[in-house]
């Protein structure tokens, strides 16, 4: 979810995707993890395996630092790594070449920890592969007598048998770090140059989580279902609001707070068409928000023009990484790009799930792409807001309302006649997950994005339904969560986590013909941003 600090929330990736955001605001993909076995034994490891939010191998040791949105669950900085942990029976592992699955389980496995306390949520049908839902596994940080912080452990032991009757004894060993210095601090700190006025909160961070995000582009379906780059920020001033009153601010993102660009470069592929994109402010982003209910009202949305600058790259370097570092915050070098061999630092990370090589990418503002790489720009006018957003068609994105670049032919969908009414299956639909809004079940793309239609005669295409007769409208529903303690309560800084930015747009063509018609572009987007906020004020003091 997006981790929006009051300064809270934006946040999945195409090229449209990327154009449309270079928001990598934002996951890395909606928590990109890795699946560990648990080290058992060798014959009898892929018994129970675990999908471990953040894990950058398969060990069975995991690192987080506190507040790092890559691997603790509550991505803030509180003293304790939530760590997010799925149990996933019966797997079949390359890894594990001596290991051959036997389903069903005998028995829901158990579960026991030093410290004590660790639950995890068990699989209900024991013949299935599918994970359960994540759980999360809390590690404090050790506070010496003078106050400082030392890393917290943590050891969670599964055992599970197969219907052979033979064991599968797992160990995971969790480490939680001290914060990483700018890895979490973005929503730490005041920007704003001056105190509100009217003696409300002064500002918001809205910060992007580490799942369920999702960005969709263009008509085809081949570029939706993109996760959107964690902890992508934007933090915004605020004013109009008091501190008793009038809970409905004025909220403005100043260049001096957010730096010229929408979150660092973000990578994008499909069907083997690699983007890089770089999104631009386009002018100051401003809307209203409300500190009380964490409301941004879709007739007043937080408006997000971006010029967005699509370089077409190469599959196993999509986008520049900034490498030698392994958390965010960490220092590091360009490896490619027009800044390479200079020093960066880390900001986000994502798993491009499509790219060849290595499919982890760190990244930073510090190393873009080519130049000579430019496809061309899009004119990208974003409007987020919890409330729900719509675009209804037919078509209702053209060459004539995004720039007049013209693209490929403009249809509604890639469903060849079928309505675009169904629900999803294969690819799009590899796991499901808990939709951060309604609490049901949604399916996960895989790529890493949240599936919404697909075409009735193809589950396995994804598509918007903007056509009569597939019901005419593309809607996103986002959600508002109060930042606690409530307003006018008057302690600070107050922080939400369930808060969800909703938009659709339209986006214009580039000027490569293989970019436009991967996409589908001239065409519709939407955008699924959930994340935290978190609200500053110069005089209030934190208790």
């Amino acid at each position: 979810m997006l981790k929006l600090h009051a300064r809270q929330w934006l946040s999945r990736p195409t090229v449209a995707t990327a154009l449309a955001l270079g928001l990598t605001l934002g996951p890395i993909s909606p928590s990109f993890a890795t699946i560990v076995p648990g080290g058992g034994p060798k014959k009898t490891d892929c018994y129970v395996e675990f999908d471990v939010t953040g894990a950058a191998s398969s060990s069975n040791k995991i690192t987080c630092a506190d507040g790092d949105p890559t691997c603790d669950g509550d991505g803030i900085e509180n003293g304790v790594c939530a760590f997010q942990i799925a149990v996933c029976p019966n797997q079949t592992d390359p890894a594990l070449t001596q290991c051959t699955p036997a389903a069903p389980l005998s028995a829901p496995p158990t579960v026991t920890s030093k410290p004590a306390g660790a639950t995890l949520t068990m699989p209900t049908d024991l013949s299935s592969t599918s994970c359960a839902d994540a759980s999360d596994v809390n590690v404090a940080l050790k506070t010496t007598k003078k106050g400082k912080k030392k890393p917290g452990k943590m050891t969670v032991k599964v055992s599970a048998a197969g219907s052979n009757g033979k064991k599968d004894k797992d160990s995971l060993k969790l480490i939680c770090n001290p914060p990483s210095g700018t890895s979490t601090g973005t929503c730490n700190t005041f920007d704003c140059p001056s105190p509100n006025p009217n003696g409300g909160p002064d500002e918001a961070c809205l910060l992007t989580g580490s799942s369920g995000t999702d960005l969709d582009n263009g008509w085809t379906g081949i570029s939706h279902n993109f996760p959107v780059p964690q902890r992508s920020f934007l933090k915004l001033c605020l004013s109009g609001c008091d501190a008793s009153s009038n809970p409905v601010c004025d909220a403005t993102a100043p260049a001096s707070n957010n730096g010229p660009n929408f979150g660092p470069p973000l990578p994008l592929i499909a069907q083997s068409v690699p983007v890089c994109v770089i999104n631009r402010y386009n002018g100051t982003p401003s809307g209203k928000f409300n500190v009380q209910t964490g409301e941004v009202p879709a007739d007043n949305p937080l408006a997000v023009n971006l010029f967005s600058d699509v370089h077409l790259t190469i599959p196993t370097q999509v986008c520049p990484r900034c490498a030698g570092g392994k958390n965010l915050g960490d220092k590091g070098t360009c490896d490619s790009g027009a800044n390479q061999g200079k020093a960066c630092t880390i900001e986000s990370s994502i798993v491009v799930a499509q790219a060849e090589g290595n499919t982890n990418y760190a990244l930073s503002r510090d190393c873009p792409p080519l130049p000579s790489q430019l496809a061309g720009t899009l004119d990208i006018k974003l409007r987020l807001t919890t409330d729900t957003a719509t675009l209804s068609g037919s078509k209702p994105c053209t060459p004539a309302n995004t720039g007049g670049v013209t693209g490929v032919a403009v249809q509604d969908d890639n469903c060849h006649g079928s309505p675009c009414n169904a629900g999803c299956t294969g690819i799009a639909c590899v796991k499901m997950v808990t939709d951060p809004v309604t609490g049901q079940q949604v399916c996960q793309d895989s790529k890493g994005g949240i599936s919404q239609f697909c075409c009735a005669t193809s589950t396995v295409t994804p598509c918007f339904p903007t056509s009569a007769t597939s019901g005419g409208t593309i809607s996103r529903t986002g959600h508002p969560d109060p930042p606690a303690p409530v307003w006018p309560e008057p302690t600070y800084p107050k922080t939400s986590e369930k808060g969800v930015l909703v938009t659709t747009f339209c986006e214009g063509a580039t000027n490569t013909s293989v970019i436009n018609s991967t996409a589908g572009l001239p065409g519709p987007g939407a955008l699924i941003l959930p994340g935290s906020q978190t609200l500053l004020s110069h005089t209030a003091t934190t208790p």
